[in-house]
């Protein structure tokens, strides 16, 4: 749903990415397991 969002969260540490990443799951209100697969 969102293939290209890691290349605007580049610049960002890996931890720094998991906490955007877990961010924007929580804003579109998907499934975890659907993140931890696409990421």
């Amino acid at each position: 749903m969102l293939p290209d969002t890691a290349y605007y969260f580049h610049p960002f540490s890996v931890g720094e990415w998991r906490l955007a990443r877990d961010e924007i799951t929580q804003f579109l209100d998907l499934p975890p397991i659907v993140s931890v697969t696409q990421f």
